[in-house]
């Protein structure tokens, strides 16, 4: 299994590796990120000890809501887009303090249209002739600590 590094560049090669795989492999980790988050993001990316603990300490409401964000980005073939602070006297800080703040947004936006025939068309069966549907957007991550 290949890890890839923390941060905003090894996060982008691992999607651009995820997208460029077998549709087989790309269900593979789905089903792998869908069956246990923490542990996946342990395997795929070099977490430090201190990060690990962190991990392992978070909601578990928080661990399923950014899952499902990132499930519902594969699916779609959203960008998914870390940011994360990497100033290095914060860093020692957040590894003796509690005062660390994680949060995750998912920009996006999803359409779908349909088009179904005309209510005077005699031979019409109601059914759906044509329909369309696009999602547009990324998911963010971002990782920034409060300074104390």
């Amino acid at each position: 299994m290949k890890e890839y590094y923390f941060d905003a560049d090894g996060v982008q090669q691992w999607q651009n590796d995820l997208y460029a795989s077998s549709l087989q492999a790309q269900q593979a980790e789905y089903n792998f990120i869908a069956a246990n988050f923490p542990y996946w993001i342990i395997m795929r990316f070099g977490l430090s000890d201190d990060q690990i603990d962190y991990l392992n300490r978070l909601d578990d409401c928080f661990i399923i809501d950014v899952q499902w964000k990132i499930l519902f980005a594969i699916d779609h073939h959203l960008p998914i887009r870390l940011e994360k602070e990497t100033d290095a006297e914060t860093t020692i800080k957040v590894a003796e303090s509690e005062d660390s703040i994680k949060v995750t947004e998912v920009k996006n936006r999803a359409t779908q249209t349909a088009e179904q025939p005309a209510d005077d068309d005699e031979e019409s069966s109601g059914e759906v002739s044509s329909c369309s549907y696009s999602t547009e957007g990324e998911v963010v991550i971002r990782i920034y600590y409060r300074k104390v």
